[in-house]
């Protein structure tokens, strides 16, 4: 698992993280990305909920589609945009109200409370991404607090 470096040199506007389809792949995408967003000087409410909607649709993708897993992490000054990639583009990720005694169920639900948008959009020739979007205080560059590592 080796995260696409940025340019030399240049803060980095986006990250790229291969997965496996293990049933570890949501942590370590945990992990990283939020190692990724310290760097970047995300404050703690925004990776905070980033991390959690990263779990989510990491383990969506792991547990219902097939092929590669891939998160991609992008920002800039307004937002910052959470992408889950598999190869599954037959199934659009539809969220629901799972019963009270159900295991699973409620990932979208939870990225729909915490995302300022989502979405999912066909990755041409095979497979899509599912997309978060977090609205980013001004002076993120600069924030009071940053995620804890």
């Amino acid at each position: 698992m080796t995260p696409a470096a940025p340019p030399p040199g240049a803060p980095p506007d986006s990250w790229v993280l291969p997965l496996s389809r293990a049933p570890r792949a949501a942590r370590d995408a945990r992990s990283a990305a939020r190692s990724v967003l310290h760097d970047w000087g995300m404050p703690e409410p925004t990776c905070d909920d980033a991390i959690a909607i990263i779990g989510e649709l990491v383990a969506n993708a792991v547990v219902h589609a097939g092929g590669a897993v891939e998160l991609t992490l992008r920002r800039d000054a307004r937002r910052l945009h959470v992408g889950v990639s598999d190869a599954d583009a037959m199934h659009s990720p539809q969220p629901f109200l799972a019963a009270t005694t159900a295991d699973h169920g409620r990932g979208l639900l939870i990225v729909t409370r915490l995302a300022g948008a989502w979405g999912w959009a066909v990755d041409p020739p095979a497979g899509k991404t599912v997309w978060a979007d977090l609205p980013l205080p001004d002076g993120v560059a600069a924030p009071p607090a940053r995620c804890a590592v």
